[in-house]
């Protein structure tokens, strides 16, 4: 096999940034060029569903303490912080806090966008299956965090706002899903 330009720099780019995939990278230079441009494929598939899920997460995190706020003003539940700070201060710091809570659900959204990204389902069904299962996760979080609320309208406040922040980070992020899906899609598709 001729060894081109090509192939020595996806060889290079694959054993830089695929250190986990051992041997990937000299299978695919025993092949010819179009096996490298698909293990490139892959592993830029792989790396998208993990951008994607932290955009969703960036995204319901800066929405969360503004459907705290208003919800705590719906149901006359004063939002922690907000009476000891300004409005902007305590949404910065309630975003910090909301990230810092979440933080460890990104590795399990990613593998559960990984499941679902390779189920034969339709687009669609994907997407609902990923709005129903994100924000399950998120409620699974603040179950197994063990808040106590203080009363009923509370209870609404605390564990339903970030659960609704969520739901609507996932619908807010639904073309990028649904690209997301079709690349997946093209790359399982046998090449010529």
């Amino acid at each position: 096999m001729r060894v081109t330009w090509f192939n020595r720099r996806a060889y290079r780019l694959i054993e830089t940034y695929s250190p986990l995939i051992p041997g990937m990278a000299r299978k695919a230079m025993e092949g010819s060029g179009a096996r490298v441009r698909r293990v490139i494929k892959q592993i830029n598939s792989f790396l998208m569903k993990g951008i994607h899920v932290l955009i969703t997460w960036v995204v319901a995190v800066a929405l969360y303490p503004f459907f705290l706020y208003s919800a705590g003003g719906i149901f006359d539940v004063n939002p922690r912080f907000l009476t000891t700070m300004d409005m902007l201060t305590g949404y910065v710091f309630d975003s910090i806090v909301a990230g810092l809570f979440s933080f460890p659900l990104l590795f399990p959204a990613f593998l559960l966008l990984n499941l679902i990204a390779n189920i034969s389902l339709t687009t669609n069904a994907r997407f609902y299956l990923w709005l129903i299962v994100l924000p399950g996760l998120c409620l699974f979080e603040l179950l197994a965090i063990g808040g106590e609320p203080t009363s009923d309208r509370s209870i609404l406040v605390d564990f339903f706002t970030p659960v609704v922040a969520t739901a609507i980070a996932t619908v807010i992020r639904y073309r990028p899903f649904t690209k997301l899906i079709a690349s997946i899609d093209a790359l399982k598709e046998p090449q010529p």
